[in-house]
């Protein structure tokens, strides 16, 4: 299915909402690890990525909302000793489900982003969330998908 050196490319989001006391970003367990993370996946045929990255969350954290096509940044990791490099993508989430496809497999948590930072074991994740935090939504482009 894909060659050995090349990078495989997802999508994700940084789920996030406004409360009275500021930001919260919405964070999974991996499957595997049990790690701290935002929803990623490979990218559906057909899909813009920040689509295909929107669907991701609504199967794997249960959430819907209005995601922006503005690329927050990417990072890379590897896994099976292949490379993945992951573009993220803002998540304004708008609806949160009881139950969704994954929710027998990953638990999920809302964090502030200083919390978040301090659960994150990648240090390119938490420079990106960083960044995210410091970006300014108005200027964001919308793109509505779910």
């Amino acid at each position: 299915m894909f060659d050995d050196t090349e990078k495989i490319v997802q999508s994700g989001v940084i789920p996030y909402r406004k409360t009275d006391e500021g930001y919260e970003v919405l964070m999974i367990t991996s499957r595997r690890t049990g790690a701290w993370q935002f929803p990623k996946g490979y990218m559906e045929p057909g899909m813009e990525p920040e689509e295909s990255a929107a669907k991701e969350a609504f199967e794997e954290a249960g959430v819907e909302g209005q995601v922006y096509n503005t690329l927050i940044g990417e990072y890379e990791y590897t896994k099976h000793y292949r490379t993945y490099c992951v573009e993220l993508y803002p998540l304004q989430v708008t609806h949160i489900l009881d139950e969704w496809e994954e929710k027998g497999q990953r638990r999920r948590a809302w964090w502030t982003p200083a919390r978040a930072i301090d659960v994150l074991t990648s240090p390119a994740l938490q420079g990106i969330l960083q960044t995210f935090m410091r970006s300014d939504p108005a200027r964001w482009e919308t793109s509505s998908f779910l």
